[in-house]
């Protein structure tokens, strides 16, 4: 017959921080974190469902990993101890969304925009049930390309000549999902010196078979 041992379970006490993103150190802390036999690799920890937390350093008090990419929102944190089973499930991660560089680095764009900007950082929801997300240039709603949870493709938007009256003009990229929002403030240059305009065409008109040769300047 099968019998429960509680006595041997994993417990987690304690969690630090309690807020953090892809590869963030998290520390815990509690009780039974290996076999009878100490053997480091029957232990792991799972956060969320399925997301393996890279372990570190594993003592029977303490276990040190780096958290995984994950989106932004709060995850269950579990050890795992083979055979003893799981860790009580109240230990909780609030996972934050951060911006970083974008590529290019210091995107410059007509007034017309156009080309698209790689923004890194982490916790967008890629691969998520619920990927909503938010994303503002200049103000301008955008249909931004999940690529990972760490990658955005962003499609510069035309400018709004309100926003847009100097010849040079930054604008920040605002990114938001649920209650949290990130700006990287001044991330994209418009200038109006970069913007194509076409001064004359010729000849004005042409007959409805087409065929003629037509040029700009």
């Amino acid at each position: 017959m099968y019998q429960y041992e509680p006595a041997k379970s994993p417990i987690i006490s304690d969690i630090s921080p309690a807020s953090g993103t892809y590869d963030t150190e998290l520390t815990i802390t509690g009780e039974r974190f290996l076999n009878q036999d100490n053997e480091t690799s029957k232990t792991s920890v799972v956060v969320g469902e399925d997301k393996s937390c890279v372990i570190s350093s594993v003592t029977l008090t303490e276990i040190k990993c780096k958290l995984p990419h994950a989106a932004a929102g709060e995850y269950s944190v579990v050890v795992k101890v083979d055979p003893y089973g799981d860790s009580n499930l109240d230990k909780k991660i609030d996972y934050t969304m951060n911006l970083g560089a974008t590529d290019p680095a210091s995107p410059t764009t007509g007034t017309l925009g156009g080309p698209t900007v790689a923004l890194q950082g982490s916790g967008f929801p890629h691969g998520e049930e619920d990927a909503s997300l938010n994303v503002t240039v200049c103000d301008v709603e955008v249909e931004a390309e999940l690529v990972s949870t760490s990658l955005l493709n962003i499609p510069l938007p035309p400018c709004p000549s309100s926003v847009c009256a100097t010849d040079s003009h930054s604008c920040d990229i605002v990114v938001r999902r649920f209650n949290t929002t990130m700006t990287k403030t001044g991330a994209v240059t418009y200038n109006k010196g970069d913007t194509p305009s076409i001064t004359n065409i010729d000849p004005a008109d042409a007959g409805t078979g087409g065929g003629k040769t037509v040029s700009d300047e």
